[in-house]
């Protein structure tokens, strides 16, 4: 049975954090200590120094501010406590904090907290990848039900349907232009 959580409790907790992390100057030193503080206060495997140096080597300023908003999210009790349970019944438990933290915040690039405060579909898509990531699921929806939800909110996805339709678009444009010169030689 797969650990879940109402998706709405885990959206306002991230919404919660985000001004806090938005606005705060970033210091790496200071986000990697409350991250590890956090992993510790729920029982979960600390990464050690060496290999957070090496799963850090991809984050920028921005990715910081996304750990920071899922390391507050764990400080909640009921979403700190379905996450720690994940991740001591996960084969590999160190995979929670590196897929569920470290490398969902290198990994949502195109979701910067500003996009995040406007649209409350990316806010869902980002909550919805993280609960993915660290292997706790959407109260009241089957596995299949999330990924689905998630596949029609992909961010990524979107963008390059919307590049395809474009690139279309263009493509079609010049056709019709192209047709239209030669409709005026014609003449």
């Amino acid at each position: 049975m797969t650990l879940q959580l109402p998706l709405k409790a885990v959206i306002h907790v991230l919404r919660g954090s985000l001004p806090r992390a938005q606005h705060e100057s970033v210091d790496a030193a200071l986000y990697r200590a409350r991250f590890c503080d956090a992993l510790r206060d729920r029982r979960m495997v600390v990464p050690s120094p060496q290999e957070l140096d090496h799963a850090e080597s991809s984050m920028d300023p921005a990715s910081w501010r996304r750990l920071a908003t899922v390391t507050s999210a764990i400080e909640d009790e009921a979403i700190g406590e379905a996450v720690s349970i994940a991740a001591r019944l996960d084969e590999d438990p160190s995979r929670v904090w590196f897929e569920g933290f470290v490398g969902f915040a290198a990994g949502m690039d195109l979701h910067p907290l500003e996009l995040l405060r406007e649209s409350s579909h990316r806010l869902e898509e980002y909550a919805r990848t993280w609960l993915l990531r660290v292997g706790v699921g959407v109260a009241g929806e089957s596995s299949d039900q999330s990924i689905e939800r998630l596949t029609r909110l992909d961010y990524a996805r979107l963008l390059a349907e919307a590049e395809r339709a474009r690139d279309a678009a263009t493509r079609r444009l010049s056709d019709l232009r192209r047709l239209q010169a030669k409709a005026e030689r014609a003449r």
